[in-house]
């Protein structure tokens, strides 16, 4: 699934198994792929906090980016990795830039997973959280 929106939209778009994306808003356009946060600066210290880890879901908290980049962020992408056999999947989410926590549902359970948190400045910059792993619970 892959959504285009605008500001007015950007609450709570989801992005689901995502090969590329194009997100608009008005302020800033942002390039989506599997391999984003490759392309970021990583924020040293900033390192995202999960709790509630379900067998498909999980809850991740971050602290706000602003003051750390010098320049307004425009929005934060949550991007969650893993594999089934031989195939990487992905979803995420998009979310304002007054955003510092989701919880990320509908994941598989017993899974081992991979997330970063990405903020975008005004110029469409990214910048990485450190990336953190955690498998999902048995059951369902």
């Amino acid at each position: 699934m892959q959504k285009r929106t605008n500001r007015k939209g950007l609450n709570n778009t989801t992005l689901s198994q995502v090969s590329d994306a194009f997100f608009v808003t008005d302020d800033v356009n942002i390039f989506l792929s599997p391999f984003l946060h490759f392309s970021a600066s990583l924020v040293g210290g900033w390192t995202p906090t999960i709790s509630n880890i379900t067998y498909n879901s999980f809850h991740v908290e971050w602290q706000q980016l602003t003051n750390q980049i010098n320049y307004s962020v425009q929005a934060y992408v949550v991007i969650v990795n893993w594999t089934v056999g031989e195939e990487e999947r992905m979803t995420g989410r998009i979310l304002p830039s007054d955003a510092s926590s989701v919880t990320i549902r509908r994941l598989p359970s017993f899974v081992d997973y991979e997330f970063v948190v990405i903020a975008v400045d005004d110029l469409g910059t990214p910048y990485n959280s450190s990336s953190a792993s955690f498998r999902t619970l048995e059951g369902g």
